[in-house]
């Protein structure tokens, strides 16, 4: 049979004890707190990516790896030669692939990359072979 009003009535409503309610809100600020540091973080990346006026970041100054001039490594007239190239490259533990330090060139990310004259894996501007060839129609 179905439940009368009368007993329905005499059921007892959830109660609920302020410890609980205390143990609830205070759930909630951590949450709301947390969301809003997402959401501070997704600023700050967002900032970062596009810069803080909306734009995309302005393009990185090239610098040189052997005279550390605002040039890329190819135009360096400090260090012209590929041999003059190498030994500087040596004299600062930079990595032949990536121009970098700090590792080897085993450990080198970047030493598959090859060299777009020799297609051997180093930077461009250390090529011996482009070296040749500048001199070969210079002579010419």
């Amino acid at each position: 049979t179905p439940p009368t009003k009368e007993k329905s009535k005499d059921r007892k409503q959830p109660h609920l004890s302020s410890d609980l309610i205390n143990k609830l809100i205070h759930k909630l600020e951590t949450v709301e707190s947390r969301l809003d540091l997402i959401d501070k973080c997704q600023e700050t990346k967002k900032r970062k990516s596009t810069g803080s006026s909306g734009d995309p970041p302005a393009k990185k100054d090239t610098r040189c790896v052997f005279c550390a001039a605002s040039h890329a490594a190819i135009n360096c007239t400090e260090f012209v030669t590929s041999g003059s190239r190498w030994e500087r490259l040596t004299v600062l533990r930079l990595c032949p692939h990536c121009g970098r330090g700090g590792h080897s060139p085993k450990e080198c990310f970047k030493k598959l990359r090859k060299c777009l004259h020799c297609q051997r894996p180093h930077l461009t501007a250390l090529c011996t072979e482009q070296a040749s060839e500048s001199n070969n129609t210079t002579n010419h």
